[in-house]
């Protein structure tokens, strides 16, 4: 399965599954599920929030690292983390978290959207945690899947058009 890779700023509208989210700060609200690397190590304990921006039909979930730290100064101050943000119309549950992210491949900085990774795991956004750019991960048939169904809309509405236009004259 072909993957497309899109970077974009932080502050970008980015649509996805059909809705546009307001750049990174909208997609972080609307995490419902968020786990660490050390959760999933650990037998893959998972954080549900329930203060999340619900979205009709869209389920996000957070698989992260924090910044490694190297002193007690870091570990007061670090609060960078390594985010990798999978999207679901249907919620994501325990084993399907744990699934994505033991057929992904880790990269450096927790990178886990990458050639390797199952379409049935996007779409996807990686966020190194700072500066201002994310990758978007989407598969090859979403794209196409997305393009047939607006062209089947605009036939629908064309075989309208000329129904009521034939009706008409």
């Amino acid at each position: 399965m072909e993957l497309i890779f899109t970077k974009l700023s932080v502050h970008d509208k980015v649509k996805i599954m059909g809705h546009r989210f307001n750049g990174l700060n909208e997609i972080e609200a609307a995490v419902e599920l968020s786990c660490s690397e050390s959760d999933i190590l650990n037998n893959f304990r998972f954080s549900l929030k329930t203060d999340h921006k619900q979205i009709s039909g869209i389920h996000i979930a957070e698989i992260y690292a924090p910044y490694p730290c190297f002193d007690s100064y870091d570990s007061i101050y670090e609060n960078r983390k390594y985010r990798n943000y999978f999207f679901s119309r249907e919620p994501f549950t325990e084993t399907r978290l744990k699934a994505i992210f033991e057929s992904c491949r880790m990269e450096m900085n927790f990178r886990l959207i990458n050639d390797d990774m199952p379409a049935s795991a996007t779409p996807a956004l990686y966020y190194e945690g700072e500066g201002d750019e994310m990758v978007l991960a989407m598969s090859k048939n979403l794209e196409i899947e997305k393009a047939a169904s607006v062209f089947q809309k605009i036939i629908s509405r064309l075989k309208k058009f000329f129904c009521q236009s034939g009706q008409n004259g």
